[in-house]
């Protein structure tokens, strides 16, 4: 007996809900796997959590997180206030202790987990390859350290993630909620991370590659605009209390730090504010350029500190920025290098910051762990009897060639015809990568390899479907050569 019409469209659709009920338990599984290890290392003490928050330039001192915490992020120029928000609602609401920060990083860090196998699933990678990558994604060491990490490294790459997942969701079902999500998790991450800017609202408007129908373009519209509008509110605030448009005060300090190399030059003339800021090195505690003239006091206790949120920081700042323009003019060339070698240090391990920069505590046997990973992810291992023994990511400066040819097939396809869900995703994740990319690239010197951990899972999501496309591609060439 055959099956009708109906018949087939029921078991069809049955069928894709069982492969979506199975998908979503899948990535439960590995969030609660992910979850597993950490709590493991964490209950081992393979890995901890200082939990000196005010240690850090981008965090309120703890009396300003648990005091008048809403009028303090009014004031708060020097970064986006919502993770300060975050931190002081979390301690508010519970204990201020370390144990309820990591618990809520390595929820965060399990749910991304869930998130970038979903993602797999919509790019449709092949089981090998999608196991692959969980493996290396699960494995991760920079995923373990940075949960123990004072700072946003996991809470930014969360929003990101979902923000891209957000997007797919929306490109695949045309909900309501899947776009509403899409810019509530961009929103968030422009409000908690200075190097992601307002124009990234505008990215759920890609999505009429897709679908360019009259109902959905006005919809997307309308929701960017209304999103850019509150957003911008932001901007608005600091340029009226503190006379610059954006969404941290430093930005001047560190185009400085990236055009000078990170070095401060003799004052040439202590009476110009641009030369007498660059006799110190870049962020120095704002009491020291009191002698070039910053020396405004404010009533206002959380600008009336010895850090960088004082009310001085935007003047000084500007003065740096003048500094960076006029060393630019002057040698743009060792500008240019500068910015080569932080694009360079991108490419290093996420989780191995310089030995000046602040990292949780490791164990020695998480060390050797985290070493001999990037050792094998890396390529280094495999490269070891040539002579080679960076750390440098080499395997990833490789991909970043299939990247190219990928992004190069899909954008001719685009032009000839409409692109596919999943091609859609790729071009997605790869333009965040490569803002995330030349943006740190531009704007820090020093810990640029931390920053790419914000992409880094869009990164591999990219990578291993990149590499079976390419092997694909290859086969299907040499059948065609060896065909009679």
């Amino acid at each position: 007996m055959g099956v009708s019409g109906s018949d087939t469209r029921i078991l069809t659709k049955t069928s894709s809900v069982s492969d979506a009920a199975r998908m979503y338990r899948t990535a439960a599984l590995l969030a609660i796997l992910h979850a597993g290890f950490s709590i493991i290392l964490w209950k081992l003490g393979l890995l901890r959590c200082y939990g000196r928050w005010s240690d850090f330039w981008q965090i309120l001192d703890y009396r300003f997180l648990q005091d008048d915490l809403l009028q303090n992020l009014w004031y708060l120029h020097g970064q986006p206030p919502l993770y300060n928000l975050y931190l002081g609602t979390l301690f508010q609401v519970f204990s201020p202790d370390v144990r309820i920060y990591v618990g809520a990083n390595i929820v965060l860090a399990a749910s991304t987990v869930a998130m970038v196998y979903v993602l797999a699933r919509w790019m449709e990678i092949g089981t090998v390859m999608r196991r692959v990558l969980m493996l290396v994604v699960i494995l991760h060491p920079a995923l373990y350290v940075y949960e123990h990490y004072e700072l946003y490294s996991v809470f930014t790459a969360f929003l990101i993630v979902l923000s891209i997942t957000a997007l797919a969701w929306w490109s695949r079902s045309q909900s309501r909620s899947a776009l509403f999500l899409s810019l509530l998790g961009l929103a968030l991450l422009i409000g908690s991370r200075s190097m992601y800017q307002l124009p990234l609202l505008l990215l759920p408007l890609s999505v009429l590659l897709l679908q360019p129908a009259a109902k959905t373009r006005r919809l997307t519209l309308v929701a960017c605009a209304l999103a850019c509008v509150v957003v911008s509110g932001l901007y608005v605030k600091n340029s009226l209390q503190f006379g610059f448009f954006g969404t941290s005060s430093w930005y001047g300090i560190s185009m400085y730090k990236v055009v000078n190399g990170g070095y401060h030059t003799e004052a040439k003339d202590m009476q110009a504010a641009e030369h007498c800021v660059t006799a110190h090195a870049a962020f120095s505690r704002p009491s020291v350029y009191r002698s070039c003239g910053f020396s405004e006091e404010t009533a206002i206790p959380v600008l009336n500190q010895d850090d960088q949120n004082n009310v001085n920081v935007p003047d000084i700042s500007r003065a740096y920025f003048s500094a960076a323009k006029s060393r630019v003019l002057a040698d743009p060339a060792a500008a240019l290098v500068h910015v080569g070698e932080m694009a360079v240090l991108w490419f290093m391990p996420s989780s191995l910051p310089q030995s000046w920069a602040p990292e949780p505590w490791k164990s020695p046997a998480f060390s050797a762990y985290e070493a001999r990973f990037y050792g094998v992810l890396g390529g280094r291992y495999l490269l070891k009897p040539f002579g080679v023994h960076s750390y440098l990511m080499l395997s990833y400066l490789i991909v970043v060639l299939l990247f190219l040819y990928r992004v190069t097939g899909i954008v001719r396809r685009w032009r000839s015809g409409r692109i596919t869900e999943k091609e859609f995703i790729i071009l997605l994740a790869v333009f965040l990568v490569g803002y995330n990319f030349v943006i740190s690239s531009i704007g820090e010197y020093g810990e640029n390899n931390r920053f790419k951990f914000d992409v880094e899972f869009l990164f591999l999501l990219v990578a291993f479907e990149s590499i079976e496309y390419g092997w694909n591609e290859l086969k299907s060439q040499l059948h065609r050569r060896s065909a009679p």
